[in-house]
């Protein structure tokens, strides 16, 4: 066993399970004819703002397979942090599924399904500006599936890469809530010039097409809907953010 970090990212107006998280105890099996898994356990959960659950936990589970060319892996992850304080993330369980196919060296396709689902304590599950401000009210269990498409292949010195990326509706929300034009869809185009096996200049454009009642911005760690603290927007409802990427990565 080893402690280690649990992170995985917020999606859409539903919170993941957990962000980055310190303290966790985990246990990998050893590997038999390409497969492994992990158990992770963390206690108390992310329970240092006022008005958590300070007995919270969060437990993770994880199954990976590799044979060739191909691998596929499950995450699940439940984290029980719920709590009676507004604007505090609600109990959240994720699901997600990947796999994905080498076809050459340098070339790879990779799909990607994921599954939220929160358990409203409080009368707010979080609120954006625009024209479809509401959202759900407590007692709501809330449910959003998304998946994802990536593919990258090399041609000599110069990799091209592409992703897309849905999120469906909300579901779940009850009387007095309101779920609808919670779509978000997202694509990624780039490439990479490889001066070494470790170092390259990238470029990339990406997009996130909202609909009115979703806010799926860019952040430090990938995409989110809200802060790690409470439910706070980056953008108000219907938001399209677009970032152009320009670089050098270098491995060391």
């Amino acid at each position: 066993s080893k402690v280690g970090h649990l992170s995985v990212n917020h999606r859409g107006r539903l919170s993941g399970p957990v962000a980055r998280q310190s303290n966790v105890v985990q246990y990998t099996t050893p590997t038999l004819s390409g497969f492994n898994a992990t158990l992770s356990y963390s206690p108390n959960s992310e329970a240092a703002q006022a008005g958590q659950n300070t007995d919270a936990r969060i437990w993770g589970a994880t199954a990976r397979w590799s044979g060739g060319p191909f691998g596929a892996q499950i995450d699940w992850a439940q984290n029980t942090a719920a709590s009676p304080a507004v604007g505090q993330r609600p109990e959240a369980t994720g699901l997600k599924a990947l796999a994905g196919w080498n076809y050459m060296p340098g070339a790879q396709l990779s799909a990607i399904w994921i599954r939220l689902e929160n358990e409203v304590g409080t009368a707010q599950s979080g609120t954006i500006p625009g024209p479809q401000a509401g959202f759900s009210v407590a007692g709501d269990s809330l449910r959003q599936e998304g998946w994802g498409l990536s593919w990258e292949h090399t041609f000599g010195n110069v990799q091209a890469l592409a992703q897309f990326g849905q999120l469906g509706n909300v579901k779940g929300c009850g009387a007095g809530g309101n779920c609808s034009n919670t779509k978000a869809t997202s694509y990624m185009v780039g490439g990479r010039y490889l001066l070494s096996k470790r170092t390259w200049l990238y470029a990339t454009y990406n997009e996130t097409r909202n609909q009115s009642n979703q806010n799926l911005d860019y952040v430090a760690a990938g995409q989110s809907s809200i802060t790690n603290t409470g439910f706070t927007p980056n953008l108000p409802g219907g938001a399209d953010p677009r970032i152009w990427a320009l670089g050098v990565f270098h491995a060391f």
